[in-house]
């Protein structure tokens, strides 16, 4: 049997997005149904496309609690901008929630600290930033992937060798409550996918979202 191209993936009949939710940064990357090849998501929510820097194909994951009735989260780039502002409460900010998802984790106390001083719960928390990362995405008017058929879409997410289920629960409720089929739903541990990401060579060309205008669902 001949190998595959050594710089490409398999194809596949579905769209996958594998997404990287990590401490600090969150990285998105793509491949249509039928195609080959692998794209990064380069230009995220508060990032214009001048912006780019060192960041490559990241945004960061920190949060910022601008109000809770309703909630308003701010993520990524406008969670970092709101530092900047006039009047920023840093007790409103948090920016490594990933590892907090843990019972039991170092940085669980820290994470439900942060959750219950605002009477919230950290698995709220961790359901509202998927369910606007999503949306961002696929949602939102003007989303680069709205026209994109969500029945045959699926999202891989990473996570900790060691988490149970409920760990990452509130990940997969918010792609549930998007539409996303629960099939469709996967989590890979991290080394799994460093191990695949060795043993095929990824063919990564950057997709640069900065021909549309996305609106954030924070306003």
């Amino acid at each position: 049997m001949p190998l595959a191209h050594p710089s490409k993936l398999a194809t596949s009949s579905k769209n996958v997005f594998g997404f990287d939710i990590g401490s600090t940064k969150l990285v998105v990357s793509f491949q249509k149904a039928g195609e080959t090849r692998v794209q990064d998501v380069m230009t995220w929510l508060g990032q214009d496309s001048s912006s780019h820097n060192n960041s490559g194909a990241s945004v960061p994951s920190a949060i910022y609690l601008a109000s809770k009735f309703p909630i308003d989260l701010q993520w990524g780039r406008k969670a970092e901008m709101e530092q900047k502002q006039k009047g920023f409460d840093r007790s409103r900010y948090f920016s490594s929630w990933k590892p907090g998802l843990e019972e039991g984790g170092p940085y669980h106390e820290k994470f439900r600290e942060f959750a219950d001083r605002f009477d919230l719960k950290v698995e709220g928390i961790a359901h509202e930033f998927m369910l606007m990362v999503l949306k961002y995405m696929f949602f939102d008017k003007g989303a680069f992937f709205r026209d994109m058929d969500i029945a045959n879409t699926m999202l891989v997410i990473a996570k900790p060798p060691a988490w149970k289920q409920k760990s990452y629960k509130p990940l997969k409720d918010a792609a549930l409550k998007l539409g996303f089929k629960p099939n469709n739903i996967l989590f890979a541990s991290e080394p799994e996918s460093a191990l695949r990401e060795v043993l095929i060579q990824k063919a990564t060309e950057p997709l640069h979202l900065d021909s549309f205008k996305v609106c954030s669902i924070m306003h």
